[in-house]
């Protein structure tokens, strides 16, 4: 039987993997396109992080620590960035590209605060592979946040490199996590 909240963790780790994943290939794709799945991806990231702060409720709901507390802040704080980055990609595609990026870069860069939240919950508890994991989702966030800055202020061909970088180390960074909570937690449960 599983813990309360476990199933909505689950699943919302697959649908934030399968978010990052469609938003760098969107990344990787620089055109009309690309951002289309930029856009589609961080709205998929959205409902995963959601899914997955309603799992933390359930857990809440039983025990209440300051572990879980912080991932799930965590996960709102991720949902949030998420979706003004699908905002503003929009805004690019519908309008003026020069309109969405700083809004991009600001998504981003709220992304990055909510999966620190959630490696410091994960710390907390002594789960090891989520820290890396939220770590490099972290990590990623920023460099994105970062590229939008260098694509505005300064050169938009490394701009849009480190973009795709900061995109696909959150890749890593959600399988990790999706590894942790879907294989090494079942596994610890079941040994003990």
């Amino acid at each position: 039987m599983t813990e309360a909240g476990e199933d909505l963790l689950i699943s919302g780790a697959y649908i934030l993997t399968t978010g990052t994943i469609i938003s760098a290939i969107g990344q990787t794709v620089r055109h009309d396109t690309g951002k289309r799945l930029f856009t589609i991806g961080n709205a998929v990231e959205a409902f995963g992080n959601l899914l997955q702060a309603s799992g933390w409720i359930q857990k809440l709901e039983l025990k209440r620590n300051e572990a879980e507390i912080l991932s799930l802040i965590g996960c709102l704080i991720q949902a949030a960035g998420n979706t003004t980055n699908s905002v503003a990609s929009e805004i690019e595609l519908q309008t003026n590209e020069e309109e969405g990026i700083p809004l991009n870069a600001l998504g981003s860069g709220i992304q990055s605060v909510g999966a620190a939240f959630e490696a410091t919950g994960a710390y907390e508890e002594g789960r090891n592979l989520e820290v890396t994991g939220n770590s490099l989702l972290a990590i990623g966030a920023l460099l994105d946040s970062a590229g939008n800055f260098i694509t505005l202020h300064q050169d938009h061909t490394k701009g849009e490199f480190v973009q795709m970088l900061g995109g696909w180390v959150q890749v890593a960074g959600a399988s990790i996590d999706l590894y942790s909570i879907s294989v090494v937690d079942r596994y610890k449960d079941k040994s003990q």
